[in-house]
Parts: structure tokens; C-alpha cells; sequence
């Protein structure tokens, strides 16, 4: 991987910031370019409740090695600190401003959220400039004009609301399961309390849930949502926020603007993540106690994110029981996230073969994104036995 020196920009104007409240502001725009680039979970701006503090936001590590990503780094760093990550083409034509070929994404009706850099370092590679930039989430948006393509798009964008459920009773019950199945979520994790390290992860991640659930609640009760449509998309994106979705279906829930729609994404995911659960609960009654709450601590953590949202840039950590860890052929093609250290973080990459040392030790050969280099041979376990390794989501 190319080396970055840390040379660390974090100062940017205020010019250029989306609002949640008025449209028409212009950002360089983002396409992955039908590429699974994890991106920071919106969430609603909401009036914090009193004595709480506001949910936490979301971080994603962006590595941008083309030259024209780079450019719209530095374009963003000049106009705001913001830039519009795409997540679901819109219905309008293709463009075909300047010297782009309007191919992609990128088009009048496109959804995605507004990335926010809070911290960019700028290095080299092979003589080349390259950026790593840390995002969080602003608002959700849709372009409503592509005002360039070349060396990158730029649009004028708005922010992306839901509109009022076409069934607000269905919408409702929706509702009502996922938080039924986020507390029966927690009635398991319960049972993990006494068993030992793993189980105490588990436990904690779950915290984030707890206190989604608590807060949702207390805004019913205390009226504190305008009307139903803010109750059901404010509740759906932060759940969202929260559950492992795959990343097309994440890409969905941002640019649905039909909150039954987003619920019954979560739903699904949660309805496999409490079947999980209850099976792994029901075999601790035969199975050694170190043994169920490493594998209730392992789906509890496949269920949720860290509170720090989608995709978070978290450190794993391997485990004690290194005998314990099997070694797992991936298949050509997979997309998964490598940890690469702890500078580096979380990088995605796909793989394109397996091959085993004279040792008898399994690599899987990685391709990672946005990197020119050649391919990697890496071990996708610690020294420990840990997993090194995570699905693409």
C-alpha cells in the first residue's frame, strides 16, 4: 500500500456546507462507479432531547488514488469541506456537459448523502499525489442539476425527505417489529452477562440499540416528533444506522424516500439476526459456556455495527483461543475489508484466488480498491488466530 506522510488538513470554510433546510447548494460529486465504497449513514437532524446526548455519527475512510478523486478532494477542501457521495442513479438522461461522457451514475435524480471531510491527509504513490480523507455523514440529497462532468461531476443538489406513508398503519406495524425484534435483541444479550470477555463485547454493543430504543420512545411519549412521517424516517435511518445491511440495500434505505420501504430492509436483516440468537441461546444449554458466548458475542457483533455507525473504522481485535480459529477459503470474487494497521485501517478489496504455502497456511490474493499496485497475498487471521478480515457491506 502507498505510503502517507502525515501531513494532516483539518481547516475548512463554511461557504459551501449543505443545509437541511434549503436546497440549491453545489458539491463535487462522488461516483464509485457501481464500485461497493462503504459510505457514512445519514441520519435526521433532530432537536436533541434534554439531558441526552446526540447519536454519534458515523466515520468512513476514503483512500483516493485517481486523479481526478484527488482533484475533487481539493475542490471539496475549498468549497466547504463537503462532497456528495452518489448511492442510487436518478431516472434523468445522461449528461453530456464539457468533456465528460456523462457515463456512471451521476444525473439529475441521483440520491446519496453529503460527505463532510474532517480530516484529509495528502501523500504519494509511484509519484503520484493520493488522498486519505475521513468522512462523516451530512444530509441526505438529490441532485437536481448536473452543472459539470469534467474533471468530475458537480451538481446542484437538495435535501432528500420522506414523503407521508402511503399506508400509515402498515408503516406503523413495521415499526412495532423492529423495535420488537431490537428488544428481543437485547432480552438475549442478557443472557451473555456472565459468560466471560467475549460475551461483555457483545453486551456493550448492544448499548447503542438501548439507547436508540430509550430516546425513540421518550420522543413518542413527549410529542417531540412533528408529525408521523418525521417519527418513521428519523427511527428507520437510525436503525438503519445501527444493523449490518448489505451495502445495496443500505444504498436503498438512503434513497427510498418511503419509510415502509427502509423498515422492511431492517426488518428482514433483523429477523435473521434474533433467529441467530435464539438458536445460539437454546444450544448453550448443551454446548461449554467459554464456547456459546464467543458465538453469541460473534452474532450479536454481525447484527449491529459499533455505535460510530456504518461501516465504522473500529480496531478488531484477534482472539485469546487461537487453536480455536479455523482457517476459511473465500471465494474468488468475494468482497470483503482487510485490516491493514492502524493507520490504514479498514481497506476494501475482492479476492482473487487462495493459494497455501508449503506450511499448509491459506492467502487469499486481494485486490484492493482504488489501489494500482499489484495484487496482495495475505493471511486473513492474526498471529492469535483472530480474524482479520470482515464482508464488504
Amino acid at each position: 500500500m502507498p505510503h502517507i506522510p502525515q501531513k494532516v488538513s483539518t481547516k475548512f470554510a463554511r461557504s459551501a456546507v449543505p443545509r437541511a433546510d434549503a436546497g440549491g447548494d453545489e458539491l463535487p460529486l462522488f461516483d464509485p462507479l457501481d464500485g461497493e465504497q462503504p459510505f457514512p449513514f445519514p441520519l435526521l437532524p433532530l432537536a436533541p432531547l434534554e439531558g441526552a446526548p446526540p447519536p454519534m455519527a458515523s466515520a468512513v475512510r476514503y483512500l483516493f488514488v485517481r486523479p481526478t478523486h484527488v482533484r475533487m478532494v481539493e475542490e471539496a477542501e475549498s468549497r466547504g469541506g463537503y462532497f456528495g457521495h452518489c448511492l442510487v442513479a436518478g431516472d434523468g438522461p445522461l449528461p453530456t456537459i464539457g468533456l465528460g461522457d456523462g457515463a456512471g451514475m451521476v444525473r439529475v435524480g441521483t440520491a446519496g448523502v453529503a460527505a463532510r471531510l474532517t480530516d484529509v491527509q495528502w501523500g504519494e504513490s509511484s509519484g503520484s499525489r493520493v488522498a486519505t480523507a475521513t468522512v462523516t455523514p451530512g444530509i441526505r440529497f438529490v441532485v437536481d442539476e448536473v452543472t459539470r462532468t469534467f474533471p468530475y461531476p458537480c451538481g446542484k443538489i437538495r435535501p432528500l425527505r420522506d414523503a407521508p406513508p402511503a399506508d400509515a398503519a402498515a408503516a406503523t406495524a413495521l415499526e412495532g417489529e423492529v423495535e420488537a425484534a431490537l428488544e428481543r435483541l437485547l432480552e438475549l444479550s442478557l443472557k451473555m452477562e456472565e459468560k466471560g470477555p467475549e460475551a461483555a463485547e457483545a453486551a456493550e454493543a448492544l448499548s447503542a440499540p438501548r439507547a436508540l430504543l430509550d430516546e425513540h420512545k421518550q420522543r413518542v411519549l413527549g410529542g417531540e416528533y412533528t408529525d408521523v412521517t418525521e417519527r418513521l424516517e428519523a427511527f428507520s435511518l437510525r436503525v438503519c444506522a445501527l444493523v449490518q445491511l448489505e451495502h445495496a440495500d443500505a444504498a436503498a434505505a438512503v434513497g427510498t424516500t418511503d419509510a415502509a420501504e427502509r423498515l422492511a430492509l431492517v426488518a428482514a436483516a433483523l429477523r435473521d439476526a434474533v433467529g441467530e440468537l435464539s438458536t445460539l441461546a437454546a444450544l448453550d444449554q448443551i454446548a461449554p459456556a467459554t464456547s456459546a458466548a464467543r458465538s453469541e458475542a460473534a452474532a450479536a457483533d454481525a447484527a449491529f455495527t459499533t455505535p460510530s455507525g456504518f461501516t465504522p473504522m473500529d480496531i478488531p481485535l484477534g482472539k485469546k483461543d487461537a487453536g480455536e480459529a479455523a482457517a476459511e477459503e473465500l471465494p474468488e470474487g468475494s468482497r470483503v475489508e482487510f485490516w491493514w494497521n492502524e493507520e490504514w485501517g479498514w481497506c476494501a478489496a475482492t479476492v482473487r484466488r487462495t493459494l497455501r504455502t508449503g506450511g499448509g497456511v491459506l492467502l487469499h490474493t486481494l485486490e484492493f480498491d482504488g489501489y494500482d499496485g499489484p495484487w496482495e497475498d495475505v493471511d486473513l487471521s492474526f498471529a492469535d488466530g483472530g480474524k482479520r478480515w470482515r464482508p464488504l457491506r
